[in-house]
């Protein structure tokens, strides 16, 4: 397995344990994970949506923005699994 891939996985699974969090509505939680990973996901959109809305848990509305504004040029071009299935279904 390649250093890059490895660090994929690693934000990967460290952003759907946040989502958990926020979904739990423990924003606090979400945070504390999501910040471990912050210098590997700078360019993951998934991560900042999760920041954004582990700050809109904590009523930081303008915080949860500037989260929110990073993550949209990223959206494209994101490891995400979204993208991946978005792009998948060009595939022939």
């Amino acid at each position: 397995m390649t250093t890059q891939r490895y660090t994929n996985q690693t934000v990967e699974i460290t952003v759907q344990i946040a989502k958990g969090f926020n979904i739990k509505k423990e924003p606090k939680k979400a945070q504390v994970f999501l910040l471990k990973v912050e210098k590997l996901a700078k360019n993951n959109a998934m991560w900042h949506r999760e920041m954004s809305l582990s700050f809109i848990g904590l009523n930081q509305v303008s915080l949860a923005e500037k989260y929110q504004e990073k993550r949209y040029p990223l959206r494209k071009n994101s490891n995400c699994l979204h993208g991946f299935f978005g792009n998948y279904s060009k595939i022939k």
